[in-house]
């Protein structure tokens, strides 16, 4: 399993303006969020005593601009769960989950760097269970979905 750390700076390299799109995106795409996945999964990590800042709002608008310019074939797609016939129907729009995806892990990335990894490590866990675990997962099954065709 590849470190939490090196999967962070992939998922934000993504939605940087500067860098390529990664040839084979789709392959790509399902390799890095299959490993953000992964590495969210581990023991709750106990809490750090320290007391540290909030991290700077990341602009969604702005990630998910770059997401649309950099891969404008994601589009909208059916949830998992409306097509499991568990929930009503909802369409989900795969730019934005990457851009979400990516924008929690600039946040995480940040707790890496400017505190500590044990914190780093908690964030990504809180992050995972609050918002960012349903998103990879919604946009993991999609990404095979196209990846192996139809």
């Amino acid at each position: 399993m590849r470190n939490a750390q090196h999967v962070i700076n992939d998922m934000v390299n993504l939605g940087d303006p500067g860098s390529v799109a990664p040839v084979g995106f789709l392959g790509y795409a399902v390799s890095l969020v299959s490993d953000f996945i992964n590495c969210c999964i581990f023991p709750d990590e106990p809490e750090d005593p320290m007391k540290y800042p909030r991290p700077p709002e990341i602009p969604l608008n702005e990630v998910l601009a770059v997401v649309k310019k950099k891969f404008p074939d994601l589009g909208r797609y059916e949830s998992v769960s409306s097509r499991l016939g568990k929930a009503k129907p909802v369409t989900r729009d795969a730019s934005m989950d990457l851009s979400v995806l990516i924008a929690g892990a600039m946040r995480i990335k940040w707790y890496f760097e400017k505190t500590s990894k044990r914190n780093g490590r908690r964030q990504l866990k809180n992050e995972f269970k609050r918002e960012l675990g349903k998103t990879a997962a919604e946009l993991l099954c999609l990404l095979v979905e196209r990846s192996t065709g139809p």
